[in-house]
């Protein structure tokens, strides 16, 4: 599976990719309240989503901190943009409309 199908084929990681678009920052927690997801599965796929490096987070503490990773490449407009597969790009603006969508 690759890695645009892997982020595209949950639910649960696009309502989470949207939160962190639409919030900023915030802890595992409030991303599961926020999203309906229980812990264990937000969990899960924030490490899924960190594995493939469209989020960071940082640490306050025991608390771990989620925000998108906006280190990774900046289109020309601006848009924020993370190296998929190559060359292939994706903004963030496609990844939370089509979640919107999915949801």
């Amino acid at each position: 599976m690759t890695v645009i199908e892997d982020v595209f084929s949950s639910k649960g990681r696009m309502k989470i990719l949207k939160v962190l678009a639409d919030i900023g920052e915030l802890n595992a927690s409030e991303i599961a309240r926020r999203t309906g997801l229980n812990y264990s599965a937000t969990s899960q796929h924030l490490q899924v989503l960190e594995n493939h490096d469209l989020i960071r987070h940082k640490k306050l503490g025991q608390v771990r901190i989620f925000r998108l990773n906006e280190e990774k490449s900046w289109g020309k407009d601006g848009q924020r943009t993370h190296r998929i597969l190559g060359t292939t790009q994706i903004s963030m603006r496609t990844l939370t409309s089509h979640a919107q969508d999915t949801c």
